[in-house]
């Protein structure tokens, strides 16, 4: 950074002086200002193509349906906390089981919730078929309990802070600007809740995953509305026990 500011200088110097010379051109302290104001607009755009960088976002729901793992891929390894503040990780999760891992957006969202609760009404036949059910959010573990006791959930919800292994598997997506001021205006700060920089979301995704962490089926859709339907996950689950 310092290095750009010397180079602002060095021009600036030298368009002075060709100012000077040519006369008819705005006075020093206008230009002064001109200058600072170029300056600042600069590295403001330079900040925040930074953040948009860090944040590794997809641009949009579709783009992230694009971006995310699919059927055939392996899944990275990651550890979370539970609703009670335990650490489990992606080795304990598939560890002689295979898995159901479902992504959801936050007790916020009542199509997350009614999906959540259609999911605990076939979690007996997933654990029949030899399975598990495991969901994840951005949300605290606080929070998280009162999203298991609210939609009477009997399975393990995973914390999953600033949307880190939701990105690792490519499914986070930048909030537009409009969208974000609504949900703000709404009292819901989606960059606060999900401890990211911008505002951003995972989509709908629902993974059915072997035990040796290759995903047999992957259900993904920029519309939140739509989620993976239980029988499908059944069926999934059925050729691979």
């Amino acid at each position: 950074m310092p290095g750009r500011i010397r180079r602002f200088r060095a021009l600036d110097v030298g368009y002075w002086n060709i100012v000077k010379r040519v006369g008819n051109l705005p006075s020093k302290e206008i230009y002064d200002t001109m200058l600072r104001l170029f300056i600042l607009i600069t590295l403001l755009g330079c900040f925040a193509a930074g953040v948009t960088a860090q944040s590794g976002a997809a641009a949009s729901p579709d783009d992230a349906v694009k971006n995310a793992l699919k059927t055939g891929d392996r899944i990275p390894e990651f550890a979370l906390r539970d609703a009670l503040g335990k650490s489990v990780s992606s080795r304990d999760l598939t560890d002689g089981t295979n898995l159901v891992l479902v992504f959801y957006r936050g007790a916020w969202c009542p199509f997350c919730n009614k999906y959540l609760r259609q999911l605990q009404q076939n979690v007996t036949r997933i654990n029949g078929l030899g399975g598990r059910l495991v969901a994840i959010s951005a949300e605290e573990p606080e929070t998280q309990i009162l999203t298991a006791r609210k939609n009477d959930l009997n399975y393990t919800v995973l914390s999953d802070p600033g949307l880190k292994v939701a990105s690792m598997f490519g499914l986070v997506y930048r909030v537009p600007e409009r969208t974000a001021e609504r949900y703000r205006s709404n009292g819901l700060d989606l960059a606060a809740v999900n401890g990211t920089l911008l505002a951003e979301l995972p989509i709908a995704a629902t993974y059915v995953i072997r035990r040796d962490g290759t995903i047999a089926y992957a259900f993904l859709d920029g519309d939140y509305t739509k989620r993976a339907a239980p029988e499908i996950l059944l069926a999934e689950l059925e050729k691979i026990k």
